[in-house]
């Protein structure tokens, strides 16, 4: 059995159905020395914050906050109160595979320059299948965010950062604080297993209407933009990643059904890489009726 502590931060805003779930998890780990800490971000369901100190206990602490603080100022308070090196950042409406803590957290302490450790997702609830992450390369994630929210990392890193930015709490404040570590001479360690599991419901992220989700990612991808202009600089990654920000919308637009203003922001690609088939593909997309389903009679 390894000593090697890690600490599971878990904001949750009116999630408490789902975190005994999240506890149990923590309770399959094959790596038995954990603790976790629960922060009750002022929920306002009438039902979160007595299902959060159900599951109280030695290894499980709960903070009820009186203000809201949104998942980037909750995930800070977690972290600031952690004890631990290694810190699990957990939502809690997901859970963990029962190895990951064994898979992952002798790779984040193998080398003092390692200050995160990620793996692929398994998707449940709502929807199944597989996200894959990607092997670290600093380049790629300016554009490509391969680090997703669900991962674990040194307090020391978190300490040389500006942490969760609260001005993220839109989105992306995940990638912002991946990028924030890089930035202070850390590297990643990829794990190319399912071992987070994300949960599909309807009051997580993936289920908001795609136009809904193209003004917050617009919104919180020009936030990236101007708090990392220097790394996207010196990547030679700007011209991509403002590219990929109206391909990105384009996507969102045409999945809700708003086709002109899709076609806007696939003439706005267009402009920024000429020369790239997916502009011209989604412009093209943009301008064919739309088909509704068919219904049976």
């Amino acid at each position: 059995m390894s000593s090697q502590l890690v600490t599971a931060v878990i904001p949750c805003f009116n999630h408490g159905r789902f975190i005994a779930e999240c506890i149990a998890s923590l309770e399959r780990q094959t790596h038995a020395s954990w603790k976790a800490i629960i922060i009750d971000d002022a929920s306002t369901d009438g039902e979160t914050p007595a299902l959060c100190d159900a599951v109280k206990s030695e290894r499980v602490t709960v903070v009820h906050l009186s203000v809201n603080k949104g998942r980037a100022g909750a995930r800070n308070v977690g972290i600031e109160m952690a004890k631990s090196e290694a810190i699990m950042s957990l939502d809690a409406d997901d859970e963990l595979a029962p190895e990951h803590f064994a898979r992952t957290i002798p790779l984040l302490f193998a080398d003092p320059r390692c200050g995160v450790v990620y793996t692929d997702y398994e998707h449940f609830g709502g929807r199944t299948g597989i996200m894959r992450g990607k092997p670290f390369d600093v380049k790629l994630l300016y554009v490509v965010q391969y680090i997703y929210a669900g991962s674990l990392f040194r307090k020391s890193a978190f300490a040389k950062t500006a942490g969760y930015r609260t001005e993220f709490n839109i989105g992306n404040e995940d990638w912002d604080f991946w990028l924030s570590i890089v930035e202070t001479g850390f590297f990643g360690t990829y794990v190319a297993e399912p071992l987070y599991r994300y949960r599909h419901h309807a009051g997580s992220w993936s289920s908001q209407s795609p136009a809904s989700r193209a003004k917050v990612e617009r919104t919180s991808r020009e936030l990236l933009r101007e708090r990392h202009r220097e790394g996207y600089e010196r990547s030679g990654q700007l011209a991509r990643f403002d590219r990929d920000t109206e391909l990105n919308e384009a996507k969102l637009l045409l999945n809700g059904g708003e086709a002109r203003l899709a076609r806007h922001s696939a003439l706005r690609a267009m402009r920024l890489d000429p020369v790239s088939f997916e502009p011209w593909r989604l412009l093209l997309r943009s301008m064919l009726p739309r088909v509704a389903p068919s219904r049976k009679s």
